[in-house]
């Protein structure tokens, strides 16, 4: 809820037309979001932004997931921000965490499709509520290499010089060009 501000004023303090909010985490959000109720089918709570009046609905009985998906909507909604996400999962929980995240069940076809791109590209991105662009990452397989860290201090980056920056970054492993390539797509638009 505060990423709204930050948003704001990092657009501001920057003079920035386009911001793209990066999400790393590795996990849900836990326990953060619970609606407490003794009649879940009616019970609902608002969030309203008070500035833009834009507001959102979360339901109670609805997974955190889908709570927090609405909390990012009304963050792509007030700061006009695109959304990226990446989960860093290690390999041992790499199907439990593509089945959960991706709401695709483990005893299908289409999870074993799932696991094996996940498996071959060293990335999957699902659709996640709230989110433009989610990626799951394999942890322990996550090599990068920073030749230079001034382009990552840099205080005048350009989008040029961050996509540079991101590319030269990712020269150690296919599988990371492609993750790469697919997220300078999102910062780019």
């Amino acid at each position: 809820m505060a990423a709204r501000y930050i948003v704001d004023r990092f657009r501001e303090r920057n003079n920035l037309q386009i911001v793209n909010t990066v999400i790393l985490t590795d996990g849900d959000d836990g326990d953060g979001l619970h609606t407490a109720t003794t009649n879940a089918k009616w019970h609902r709570a608002v969030v309203r932004d008070m500035q833009t009046r834009a507001q959102v609905e979360m339901q109670a009985g609805v997974d955190e997931q889908h709570r927090f998906g609405a909390l990012l909507n009304l963050l792509r909604f007030t700061t006009g921000s695109n959304v990226i996400g990446f989960y860093l999962v290690n390999s041992a929980g790499g199907k439990n965490t593509l089945s959960h995240v991706s709401g695709v069940h483990r005893d299908t076809p289409e999870f074993d499709t799932l696991l094996a791109g996940f498996r071959n590209k060293r990335y999957a991105e699902v659709a996640v509520p709230g989110y433009d662009a989610f990626f799951i990452v394999p942890s322990d397989k996550l090599e990068m290499k920073l030749n230079d860290k001034d382009d990552f201090i840099n205080k005048n980056l350009t989008k040029g010089r961050i996509a540079g920056a991101f590319l030269k970054a990712s020269q150690a492993k296919q599988a990371n060009r492609v993750l790469i390539g697919r997220f300078i797509g999102w910062i780019s638009r």
